[in-house]
């Protein structure tokens, strides 16, 4: 629970906790990562399903952040943290980590699992031409 003060007035809400891979977010609720979807129109989102703890994530990591600044202008990456943001590993039927979950119009187009660079960087080529 994050209290939150703003021209003395003082919100109480829970925090969701979602990272893209030069910014950070603190989302109210999943209204908020919807929002995002929103707002990257039809940029293709990749959202990947981490957790601190998860070494393959770790390993990953690199290529992702590559590939970010390589699609900058047609791909948006958000970092979800599983221990962090339950409802939305819940909603995207996360199980195991890294997942990405690929959506193009805010529609789910691809999802995979592992810590797979090429397979990773196949999905960018194909849902970005």
């Amino acid at each position: 629970m994050v209290h939150v003060v703003v021209d003395t007035m003082i919100s109480t809400f829970n925090v969701v906790k979602v990272t893209a891979v030069r910014f950070s977010w603190n989302f109210s609720g999943q209204a908020d990562f919807d929002g995002k979807l929103e707002s990257a129109g039809d940029l293709l989102v990749v959202v990947d399903f981490f957790a601190q703890w998860c070494g393959p994530c770790k390993m990953i990591a690199p290529k992702l952040e590559e590939l970010a600044t390589q699609y900058t202008d047609k791909a948006v990456v958000l970092k979800v943290d599983v221990d962090e943001c339950e409802e939305l590993a819940m909603r995207y039927n996360i199980s195991s980590m890294p997942t990405f979950v690929f959506i193009k119009n805010k529609q789910v187009v691809e999802t995979f699992s592992g810590a797979n660079n090429d397979k990773l960087a196949n999905f960018f080529v194909k849902y970005t031409a």
